[in-house]
């Protein structure tokens, strides 16, 4: 029969925040793709700010970010950059489809300055480019709000992790020993 002694420690923050901040950049721009192609073709893309902080999550997760306060600002940020950057690559792709359609040519250059002289002059665009980025955060708020609620809990908190260790015969018989050696000197 294998004994178990029961030993805990504290959980080590491992991880790289480098590379956690890397995967939750990336799985933003992955996330923006669809809001951008959905925003580009006229479509309601508010909701899709649950697909980009989902992505931010995973990315982060998955290149092994360090858990704590540096995930939970990460993640934050890079959801708001992932649904600015779906809502500005929106724009651009919807502004070239435009112009495709007059078949007029023209320089990815020349759409990105047309696009801010537009956002800087009309405030129509900068409220309904603000209606949307806003409706985008509220949604990706909703989607990752578990994740934020434990990531926030767990850079509260320091986890003790109780497990079992296997006993080898001869640990067991020194511990003993040990043990009664103790037991006789406070006696």
């Amino acid at each position: 029969m294998q004994n178990y002694e029961l030993r805990s420690s504290t959980e080590k923050n491992s991880g790289s925040i480098i590379l956690g901040i890397l995967g939750a950049f990336f799985g933003a721009l992955i996330g923006a793709i669809p809001w951008a192609i959905a925003y580009s073709l006229g479509w309601f893309v508010g909701w899709l700010g649950f697909l980009i902080g989902i992505c931010v999550s995973k990315g982060y997760d998955l290149l092994r970010g360090r858990s704590g306060w540096s995930k939970l600002i990460t993640i934050v940020i890079a959801i708001l950059f992932g649904v600015l950057v779906g809502q500005v690559l929106g724009d651009f792709i919807a502004v070239w489809g435009m112009i495709d359609s007059v078949n007029f040519e023209i320089k990815i250059s020349r759409i990105s300055r047309l696009y801010w002289s537009v956002f800087t002059e009309d405030a129509e665009f900068r409220l309904e480019f603000a209606k949307s980025v806003a409706f985008g955060l509220v949604f990706a708020g909703l989607g990752t709000w578990r994740i934020i609620k434990d990531t926030l809990y767990d850079a509260r908190s320091r986890k003790t992790v109780v497990y079992r260790v296997p006993v080898s015969a001869e640990q067991q018989v020194d511990e003993e020993q040990t043990v009664t050696e103790q037991t006789d000197v406070v006696e």
